[in-house]
């Protein structure tokens, strides 16, 4: 609909007035006696026209005969900034991994932009990406966290025609937690200059959410794993000593360490903790002979492998 307010006719012996599109659609019929009834708000419908130009023609006719034009240009804006991403992102995604990137590319075309910007943003009890409730998604790098969580692109858009949100979310766990899925919420919001009859901002606005499922899994801890083995004799008994090496040091991880020999004495399987990132676990044996076997840190292993002889060995 459009609205036009106070208009002013300067001759007294006004007869007709009328009010028409530039193409001859009248907006009003021809008003009489204008002088009595000014001001005036002429209202026509715009249902159906197609964006842009309008023109509006303004005609008065005296009682001479005489007949005065004016016009106005306007622009008809009622369609929103086209958002067009074409590889949208997977909808859900697990990793173990420290971090992963979340990326929506593509481009927005309108020839009157106002503003163009991106978001992460969290979803609350509803978990719909787009409610009232959604919030910034927390910044930083925590556990949990995401390294930006609002952009604007109005003036790339308005350069190139592109926008290219990346932001990097970082896992919520820590080892040995169990599995969680958290939703990411990536938005881009677009809007055009486009003012109400009044001059007040009706700004056409385009949204498109584009929802990640993220399940994250227990970080997997990247180490190096050794061993030294030695051996020492104890008078009447000795004993092999396995030195269970982790880089970087894998303090409180489980392992298990399996060995065969001619003599050794007690159980062949030793599972126990790592007290630091060189622990030593002391097997008791009776023989001489060779003594050798495996030790296992998580999904890592190593083996190992000592002759016992009667000289006296390093392990202290």
């Amino acid at each position: 609909m459009i609205s036009i307010y106070g208009l002013e006719i300067s001759s007294p012996t006004t007869s007709t007035f009328t009010v028409r599109f530039s193409n001859g659609n009248a907006i009003s019929n021809p008003v009489k006696n204008w002088l009595d009834t000014s001001p005036r708000t002429f209202t026509a419908s715009l249902a159906g026209r197609a964006d842009g130009p309008i023109g509006i023609i303004w005609s008065a006719k005296d009682k001479q005969g005489h007949v005065g034009t004016t016009q106005m240009n306007l622009s008809l804006d009622n369609t929103p900034p086209l958002i067009s991403v074409p590889a949208p992102p997977a909808g859900a995604w697990q990793s173990s991994a420290p971090s992963v990137l979340f990326n929506v590319s593509g481009t927005i075309a309108d020839p009157n932009l106002f503003r163009a910007v991106g978001a992460v943003l969290k979803p609350g009890s509803s978990n719909a990406c787009g409610n009232s409730d959604n919030t910034p998604w927390p910044q930083g790098t925590g556990p949990g966290q995401v390294s930006g969580n609002s952009w604007d692109y109005t003036n790339t858009v308005l350069t190139t025609g592109a926008f290219n949100l990346n932001a990097t979310a970082y896992n919520a766990l820590s080892a040995g937690a169990s599995q969680t899925t958290l939703r990411y919420c990536l938005g881009i919001t677009a809007e055009d200059k486009a003012m109400a009859g009044d001059g007040t901002p009706k700004h056409n606005t385009s949204v498109r959410y584009f929802t990640v499922d993220q399940t994250w899994m227990p970080p997997v801890t990247t180490f190096a794993l050794t061993t030294t083995t030695t051996y020492r004799h104890l008078g009447s008994t000795s004993e092999v000593c396995v030195t269970i090496n982790t880089t970087p040091a894998q303090t409180d991880r489980a392992f298990q360490l399996g060995i065969s020999g001619p003599g050794v004495i007690g159980p062949v399987t030793i599972a126990g903790t790592l007290t630091s990132g060189a622990t030593v676990v002391r097997v008791p044996i009776s023989q001489f002979g060779t003594y050798s076997g495996a030790v296992f840190v998580g999904s890592q292993s190593a083996t190992f492998s000592v002759n016992v002889t009667s000289a006296p060995g390093t392990c202290t």
